[in-house]
């Protein structure tokens, strides 16, 4: 789960989705949040596999991997609210994207001001790293 080290950097609280709306699902694929920071980040793309383990023990992500709902891609905005709530996202943001087979990438995050707009600009090229990881 590699990806999730791009959001525990940026972000200081993040959730990724996949909506896919041909089987009428929307469900949560990794969550960070900074009190449950790596430690080793650095090393994370050389030893995969702590970093993997830290993961599946962080509460955070184990919050967001729960969240299993139907899609609702056509009122983004309310499923975004819900999701933060359930979540505890404060001043949430969002960016969605197209992915294969019609489905859309989504990913919520605890808008900064002091970076918000860097991250805004740079978010589009970052997104495709989110398609590492695993879908359980």
């Amino acid at each position: 789960m590699n990806c999730a080290i791009l959001i525990v950097l940026i972000f200081s609280k993040a959730a990724y989705f996949i909506d896919n709306p041909d089987f009428n699902c929307c469900k949560g694929v990794a969550g960070c949040c900074a009190q449950e920071r790596y430690n080793n980040a650095g090393d994370a793309w050389k030893k995969p596999e702590p970093f993997s383990k830290h993961m599946e023990s962080a509460s955070f992500n184990k919050k967001v991997r729960q969240i299993n709902d139907v899609s609702n891609s056509h009122k983004l905005d309310e499923m975004v609210k819900n999701f933060s709530t359930q979540l505890d996202i404060k001043n949430p943001e969002y960016y969605s994207w197209d992915l294969k087979n019609d489905n859309k990438g989504i990913l919520i995050f605890e808008k900064n001001p002091e970076n918000y707009e860097e991250v805004k600009s740079h978010l589009p090229q970052g997104l495709s790293l989110l398609g590492f990881c695993p879908i359980f």
